[in-house]
């Protein structure tokens, strides 16, 4: 797994840069195999998810955010130098978000939730 490429991806997601955050997790996932495939995936469709709900798009948003919870669910604690709690939290924090508003719980999106993907800076786990 391209390290640089990760950092990059993690970046743009966390400045919600998320549409340079899809490229680059598409870049990632096309040279990607076996376990990191399906990472790669996973960050992919977190990465589309939110920008889909930047888009105010938020059911196609919702339905990208639960499979990348399928796909990264399997990663345990940390995958790569990635804290995959922090990015499964994330997601199911927008997904609570998406539905509240959905049920006129909220009248929109609070923005301030949107998560940030925290990078471990230790060596892969695997």
């Amino acid at each position: 797994m391209s390290a640089d490429l990760l950092t990059r991806a993690v970046e743009a997601f966390n400045n919600r840069r998320y549409v340079d955050s899809v490229a680059l997790t598409a870049e990632g996932l096309k040279g990607a195999v076996g376990r990191d495939e399906l990472f790669w995936m996973g960050l992919h469709e977190a990465a589309v998810g939110f920008e889909l709900v930047m888009a105010k798009q938020p059911r196609k948003g919702e339905q990208k955010m639960i499979e990348a919870m399928e796909k990264l669910r399997h990663f345990g604690y940390r995958y790569g130098n990635i804290e995959v709690t922090s990015v499964l939290a994330g997601l199911r924090r927008g997904i609570e978000e998406i539905r509240s508003v959905e049920s006129g719980q909220k009248q929109m999106f609070d923005t301030t939730l949107l998560p940030q993907i925290k990078l471990s800076g230790s060596a892969d786990e695997r």
